[in-house]
Parts: C-alpha cells; sequence; structure tokens
C-alpha cells in the first residue's frame, strides 16, 4: 500500500525498514532496553491493513531520496464510530504538512472514517489549518488535542 504526497509517501511498515525504525523508536519512546525496542518493532511490522486492526503504522518516506524520515500512528480505530486517534514521529518539519495531508486523505478516503483527534506535541511547531479545531490538552504529555471532521476536509 503506498499513499502519495508532493513530497512523501506513506507506506506500510516492512522488516527491511528495522534499522532505521530502531533509531526513531528509540527516540520516540525514550527506551534504552533493546528488547523494549525489538518488541515494538515486532509489533510494528507485525501491523498490516486490515479491518479489525485498532492500529496502522505508516511509514514516511522521502520521494526525492527515499529515506524515512519517520512514521506515523493510527490508534484506537473506533470502526462503529468510525474515528481514531494520529500521532506522528516525523522528524522533518518541513514535510509534517505534507504528511498530514496525505494521512488525512487516507482515513478519510480510504478508510472512510469521520473524524480524527489528533496528539500534537507541544514543543515543535504544529500547522495551523482551518479545518483543525484545537479540543483540548493533555498537560503530562505535553500535547495539545485538535479534531478534524470529514465534512470539514477540503477534499484534494
Amino acid at each position: 500500500m503506498i499513499f502519495e504526497g508532493k513530497e512523501i509517501f506513506l507506506r506500510d511498515v516492512d522488516s527491511a525498514d528495522t534499522d532505521v525504525l530502531s533509531s526513531l523508536v528509540k527516540k520516540h519512546l525514550n527506551a534504552d532496553d533493546d528488547a523494549d525496542i525489538r518488541e515494538h518493532l515486532s509489533y510494528m511490522i507485525g501491523k498490516k491493513l486490515g479491518i479489525f486492526d485498532s492500529d496502522i503504522y505508516l511509514i514516511v518516506q522521502s520521494k526525492n531520496d527515499q529515506k524515512i524520515i519517520g512514521y506515523i500512528l493510527l490508534e484506537k480505530i473506533d470502526w462503529k464510530n468510525k474515528t481514531l486517534v494520529l500521532k506522528d514521529y516525523i522528524e522533518q518539519d518541513d514535510v509534517l504538512l505534507d504528511a498530514l495531508i496525505t494521512a488525512l486523505r487516507f482515513v478519510f478516503h480510504e478508510l472512510n472514517l469521520n473524524k480524527i483527534n489528533i496528539y500534537a506535541d507541544c514543543s515543535r511547531k504544529y500547522p495551523q489549518l482551518p479545518f483543525m479545531i484545537k479540543e483540548g490538552a493533555m498537560e503530562k504529555q505535553n500535547v495539545v488535542v485538535y479534531g478534524i471532521e470529514k465534512s470539514n476536509f477540503p477534499d484534494k
């Protein structure tokens, strides 16, 4: 599965991604234990898009040099209520907007969900889009929660 943005591709996690993902996971989980990192990577690689999945990992890969620049986690997928939570672990802020828009298109048009809650890290500059509504914050996690509804998302 590949979804194309202007500057990036979103695709399934593959076992060939292990080395690159290992350093990203270590950084984002704030983990030093190799066993924990290996366990998390096994989970990520084992998750393929399926109708009953509650988590989906998508690799963010640069179109220019094919370099992996992060990943997006779609979690807490509620197929009944058609909602999910999106978290990004993208290393380059200059492609964040493209990756976000591509992920939104995937969620709204391919998965046919109606609402996304984005958990945005407060320590980085997050794109402010007119269809994103600030719904709250989780101070302990240093996160702002934005809601996006399919009906407010401009089709591109």
